[in-house]
């Protein structure tokens, strides 16, 4: 834990909003804790603390190219372009999936999503799927590669393997012996 919170600090600074997952987290923390419960040494509470550091740390990127001037001053299509792929970047989505909800055309919010986030929409949607997978790959080792790359959108394991190694120089296997 000390390993990844030295790390969150040193590189950025921490900005973080919860998604549903981490505020169970917190709830079941704040449970046992509030039971005047010594959870010293106890497995179990400190297994949901690291699964709540992983997720705020996975969401941290995220999170911080979120609140950048350039992303307030964008035109609501661009936010809803964003919105729509946090909530479904598990499913096969196409930028034309994403124009359609935005009532746009697909080149237009091609080359808009580009001007206000810096990324390409394939870029974005791929690093919220990396960054998922990473949560994953870390939460629970018992989950096989294979189920965490279509549970991330990714269409395989091998895409996932690939796309981690890009991402992070290192194997989903060695991710995780650094990070769990």
């Amino acid at each position: 834990m000390q390993k990844i919170f030295n790390e969150v600090i040193e590189n950025t600074l921490p900005v973080f909003t919860p998604y549903k997952n981490t505020e169970n987290l917190f709830s079941r923390i704040f449970r046992l804790i509030s039971t005047n419960y010594d959870g010293t040494n106890d497995p179990f509470l400190s297994n949901l603390t690291y699964s709540l550091v992983c997720d705020l740390f996975a969401t941290q990127e995220h999170e911080l190219t979120n609140h950048s001037s350039e992303f307030h001053s964008a035109p609501n299509y661009i936010k809803i372009a964003i919105k729509y792929m946090d909530q479904n970047y598990y499913k096969k989505i196409t930028v034309n999936d994403i124009a359609l909800k935005c009532s746009m055309s697909p080149s237009q919010l091609a080359r808009d999503f580009k001007k206000y986030t810096g990324l390409s929409i394939h870029s974005y949607l791929l690093k919220i799927r990396i960054k998922q997978a990473e949560s994953l790959l870390v939460k629970d080792t018992t989950i096989p590669l294979e189920k965490i790359a279509i549970s991330c959108g990714f269409t395989d394991a091998s895409h996932l393997y690939k796309k981690i190694r890009e991402a992070t120089g290192m194997s989903p296997g060695q991710f995780r012996k650094k990070y769990y």
